[in-house]
């Protein structure tokens, strides 16, 4: 798959927990949280109408995760850092 350009951001980052996904959104792509150890931990599709997605990771450890984005248009990864 290719890598998508976009212009998708993950924020507050770091963060304790609750987190936004916004910016260039593709409606009907695939959002993912992805461990550091490469488990989906939570999957999502982005709806047409929303311009952010309100995440919720607060159940999880500290460290490092990946935002993912699959859709039509390809593939964009952010990461996250969790406190």
């Amino acid at each position: 798959m290719r890598v998508f350009a976009s212009e998708m951001r993950v924020f507050p980052n770091p963060s304790s927990g609750q987190i936004q996904v916004g910016g260039t959104l593709e409606p009907g792509a695939l959002l993912r949280v992805i461990s550091p150890m490469g488990k989906i931990l939570l999957q999502r599709r982005i709806q047409p109408d929303e311009i952010q997605v309100p995440l919720d990771l607060s159940n999880l450890a500290t460290g490092l995760y990946s935002i993912e984005m699959i859709g039509e248009n390809g593939i964009t990864t952010k990461k996250v850092v969790l406190e």
